[in-house]
């Protein structure tokens, strides 16, 4: 028997609802089933490594007294998250932080949430930073002389740099480095 206004209880619990009228009944069976985890997201899904992302496991229900502690895992250890995380009593949610280390390419990772024999996951992907800058210093020279260059990344380089291809339009005028 669960009360109303009570949460806690144990799953599934089933009951016989009976209609009468004039001397005829009618019986439907219900089962009532507690709070399991329905999801995970992650937000954003696409982020430069090194950057925070957001996470977010969702029950189907509202946690019971003193909440609902989903299990959190992925293959990799290139990304941070608590391995528990426990939606309150009364929520259907919990976040939680997602750190991300530089990488140089782009590499996409999972995130899996189980509770209670359910499981779900949710994909990162992780992008190494964007070039957003090429200066040339000066842009105007004689005939001999060299500028230098410079590029710059929207965020810091990971263990070992980034390799930035470069090309020149007019190679027997203004050769450059393959990178």
């Amino acid at each position: 028997t669960v009360f109303i206004g009570t949460v806690a209880a144990t799953y599934p619990i089933t009951a016989t609802i009976t209609a009468r009228s004039g001397g005829a009944s009618k019986s439907a069976a219900l089962t009532v089933e507690g709070a399991t985890l329905f999801n995970i997201g992650i937000t954003p899904t696409t982020i430069v490594g090194g950057r925070q992302a957001l996470g977010v496991v969702t029950l189907t229900a509202p946690a019971p007294a003193g909440g609902t502690a989903v299990q959190l895992g992925s293959a990799s250890s290139a990304i941070g998250f608590p391995t528990t995380v426990v939606v309150p009593e009364a929520a259907i949610l919990t976040n939680f932080a997602v750190s991300t280390s530089p990488v140089n390419s782009k590499t996409v990772y999972t995130i899996s949430a189980t509770q209670g024999g359910v499981k779900v996951a949710a994909s990162l992907t992780v992008n190494p930073p964007a070039l957003i800058r090429l200066r040339l210093t000066p842009t105007f020279v004689l005939g001999g002389r060299v500028p230098i260059g410079n590029v710059a990344i929207e965020d810091p380089a990971p263990v070992g740099g980034v390799v930035v291809q470069l090309a020149s339009s007019n190679p027997s005028v203004a050769s450059v480095p393959a990178s």
